[in-house]
């Protein structure tokens, strides 16, 4: 039998104190399907912008690269995104529970009733993009998704400010 992660502390902790909003909880659990992506900015806004929060996504990516939890890194030109390694194992225990552990995560570390109903909105966008294979469908562009991925090349990281 292939026991499931439980739901701690530490990962209620983790959401409350970064997904501090309906777009960071978005972007966070799109990391947490696609942990070992890089991804340019609009193939992470563009599939979650479900209703014209494209801005919002946009400024919950530069928060979370701010906190150091997403790291932007220029090749070609462009920003690319992934999870930053030194910051990444709560992301990556998130990717450990299903979506109802993931539910019952977010209802654990917030329990006012306003919060809970931009939550529950996520998970009800979010399922509305599970592939057959349980997982997230939303695989624009994603070179190298698996842990022994090959480098894209030079990649400067951007420093969060």
């Amino acid at each position: 039998m292939n026991k499931k992660p439980s739901v701690s502390g530490e990962l209620c902790h983790f959401i409350r104190e970064n997904a501090n909003d309906h777009y960071a909880l978005q972007v966070i659990l799109f990391f947490a399907d696609h942990p070992y992506a890089r991804f340019n900015e609009p193939a992470i806004t563009h599939p979650l912008n479900l209703n014209s929060g494209r801005v919002f996504l946009q400024e919950a990516l530069r928060n979370l690269v701010a906190k150091g939890i997403v790291k932007a890194c220029i090749y070609n030109n462009g920003a690319l995104y992934s999870l930053d390694e030194n910051n990444a194992t709560p992301v990556l225990e998130l990717a450990k529970l299903d979506m109802h552990q993931r539910q019952v995560l977010v209802a654990q570390a917030y329990s006012d009733s306003s919060f809970q109903h931009r939550v529950a909105k996520v998970f009800s966008d979010i399922a509305g993009n599970i592939g057959a294979s349980g997982r997230s469908s939303l695989l624009l562009g994603q070179a190298g998704s698996e842990p022994d991925h090959k480098p894209l090349g030079e990649c400067c990281c951007i420093q969060p400010a």
